[in-house]
């Protein structure tokens, strides 16, 4: 790719035809936020949108929606604007490449936009040609697999799309709400939204509500919508997180019914113990494993110190 296949010129506003096409933004709001029309009111456009040729008076926007709707809506006095112009000849695959090394300039891309991206890429060139090619830029692995992952979230529905866009649901959530039916989905996403969960109580209740829908042969909708599930949310006094601390010990408990007796007699063992303040005790997810873990508090580290050898003696005993 040669320097005179990227030329900056003036470009009247009205050649402008704007497409979705090259859009890698579809999560963003429709209005530019109002820090760039002011900086564009007061001293200009000092980042050039991307054009390319499309006839001898017509470019096609590739690069810059905000910056275009500004300069064309909202700053009446713009006729032009300047722009890098991509020569007509410039291939599919090059375009591409500069449009993802553009945006690479100003953020990493989210991996929404990434299946975005690579949607367009296939839609020219294999998707052994495009891992090859583009993900070397972004510091992975030209491993086509990558490629067909990322493109697994455009099954998502745009509200899930945008969760993961924005970070709300993590991507490896996002693929295991894939293997969900849509209305499970939609309504672990609203569980998701309504307690405002975090990467691991995702991945938590997302988990318990698979395996005991599976368990009982229903979806997770309708387990969800069971009378004791629904007298949960429908409390009135509890909080949210009193509301999911119950709405988790219930699956819980449904999921392992042992599990409830087991804990009552471990807590009860353990107070009988009668430790300290400063000492707790647990143990394995689920009992899982027999050992029991004990965590003592100490005010500092020349507490631990002292004390070490009274440590050593006890952890040698066991």
């Amino acid at each position: 790719m040669s320097t005179t296949t990227i030329q900056l010129q003036q470009i009247d506003l009205s050649a402008i035809d704007l497409s979705e096409k090259w859009n890698l933004h579809p999560f963003l709001p429709a209005e530019p936020p109002t820090t760039l029309t002011n900086s564009i009111e007061a001293i200009g456009l000092l980042h050039p949108v991307i054009l390319k040729k499309k006839g001898k008076a017509r470019f096609q926007l590739i690069s810059g929606r905000y910056r275009f709707k500004v300069c064309s809506t909202l700053v009446p006095k713009k006729k032009t604007l300047p722009a890098l112009i991509l020569d007509d000849r410039l291939s599919l695959k090059q375009v591409l490449r500069i449009l993802l090394e553009e945006q690479l300039l100003s953020s990493p891309l989210s991996p929404m936009e990434l299946a975005y991206f690579f949607s367009y890429c296939l839609q020219s060139i294999s998707i052994d040609n495009a891992a090859e090619y583009f993900l070397p830029l972004l510091q992975e692995k030209p491993q086509s697999h990558k490629i067909q992952q990322l493109l697994l979230l455009l099954d998502l529905e745009p509200k899930l799309q945008r969760s993961v866009h924005h970070n709300k649901i993590g991507v490896k959530t996002a693929y295991e709400l894939l293997k969900l039916p849509t209305s499970d989905r939609e309504t672990l996403h609203n569980l998701f939204h309504e307690f405002e969960l975090g990467g691991g109580k995702q991945k938590r209740l997302l988990a318990l509500c698979s395996e005991l829908a599976a368990r009982k042969e229903e979806t997770i909708t309708t387990l969800l919508t069971g009378k004791e599930y629904f007298s949960i949310f429908a409390h009135r006094e509890m909080n949210k997180p009193q509301k999911l601390a119950t709405l988790l010990a219930l699956l819980q408990n449904n999921l392992f019914p042992q599990s409830l007796s087991m804990e009552t007699k471990f807590q009860d063992a353990v107070r009988q113990i009668k430790l300290p303040s400063t000492c707790s005790v647990d143990h394995s997810p689920a009992f899982e494993r027999d050992e029991i873990y004990l965590t003592v508090r100490f005010s500092d580290l020349s507490a631990l110190v002292n004390n070490s050898s009274a440590i050593k003696n006890i952890t040698e005993k066991n």
